[in-house]
């Protein structure tokens, strides 16, 4: 019916057309034999090139919405139809070539930019380390003046810093610093543990970490930073006397799940749901210590990179688990 409504215009003069023809012929005294004849062929010539294009176009137009609607990458759909031999379709066709090298041309354009950005962030990155660690040498070969703890603490504060915006910046490109391999998970959480001893013994946190040797697929470098972040969180909102943190590992028969859990201060009900969020820091964050928001962010990113899953539970007051699912497939059989 849409079809016949955009034709009307041509349908209506046709149609005026051959009521003034037969008139002319009826005027004429031409046979009633001769018009008829003249009547089905003059239908004949405007009903048949009209079916054509329809079937031609209805044909061109149902493969074209299917095809887009199972595209996720739609901008794709000019990659993938074929040029229509009907004017109408080949203006569509060459307009969508059109738009789709002109938006590609500005993709090169942003992700040239994105990747000096990503260049300068590593570079200053790993200048900047330079400077900590020389701080850090000659902090410990002080001889203990006042402040030196607080001074380590902060050093540690700066460094997990600038390891947040150096995988802030790779984990939209993991592929250039990203390998999945076989890992030992005990040797993993204990390398995680040795980074924040410090804070750990400082503010005499009892650790608990009991794991069995336990093979997982996954990025060492990656996963040892996202127990960094999480350790650090259960740390600084461990304020209790008898604050602890347990880190246990179980193996199902699908997946390897471990969990990391404090008895520390615990998150709101109405705020656990929004810990991954970028940028959200929540209520403990804004009035115990300052959070940026990012870290939680990051773990979760990159777990998803990773494939691996990544949950939280918490009871205000009592405490909060993190959990990371190592998932275990066909493609990851140990």
């Amino acid at each position: 019916m849409e079809y016949l409504r955009d034709k009307a215009v041509f349908l209506l003069f046709d149609a005026f057309l051959l009521v003034a023809v037969i008139l002319l012929f009826y005027l004429l005294s031409v046979g009633t034999m001769i018009i008829v004849f003249f009547g089905c062929i003059f239908l004949a010539c405007m009903v048949v090139p009209l079916i054509v294009e329809y079937r031609k176009r209805k044909a061109f137009y149902e493969n074209f919405i299917e095809m887009l609607d199972s595209l996720e990458r739609k901008n794709l759909i000019a990659e993938m139809v074929e040029r229509p031999d009907f004017r109408e379709g080949m203006i569509l066709y060459d307009a969508l070539k059109t738009s789709n090298k002109a938006m590609l041309e500005e993709i090169r354009k942003y992700s040239k930019a994105q990747k000096e950005y990503q260049e300068y962030i590593e570079m200053w990155v790993h200048e900047i380390k330079t400077p900590i660690a020389s701080s850090r040498l000659i902090l410990e070969n002080s001889d203990g003046f006042a402040g030196a703890d607080g001074l380590g603490e902060d050093l540690s504060a700066l460094e997990n810093l600038v390891e947040q915006v150096l995988f802030y910046a790779r984990s939209n490109a993991v592929e250039k610093d990203y390998m999945v391999r076989k890992a030992n998970l005990r040797e993993i959480v204990y390398a995680a543990a040795r980074r924040n001893a410090k804070q750990l013994i400082g503010r005499k946190i009892r650790f608990e970490a009991e794991l069995p040797d336990i093979i997982v697929y996954t990025d060492a470098k990656w996963i040892e930073f996202i127990l960094n972040q999480i350790l650090g969180n259960a740390i600084k909102y461990s304020d209790k006397a008898d604050a602890q943190i347990i880190i246990t590992a179980k193996e199902n028969p699908n997946s390897v799940v471990l969990s990391i859990s404090d008895n520390g201060i615990g998150i709101p009900a109405a705020e656990v749901g929004r810990i991954f969020e970028k940028g959200f820091t929540g209520s403990n964050g804004r009035k115990k210590e300052k959070s940026t928001g990012m870290g939680l962010y990051l773990c979760a990113k990159l777990c998803d990179r990773l494939g691996h899953g990544i949950a939280v539970s918490s009871t205000e007051g009592e405490g909060t688990a993190i959990s990371i699912t190592f998932p275990k497939s066909s493609m990851t059989d140990i």
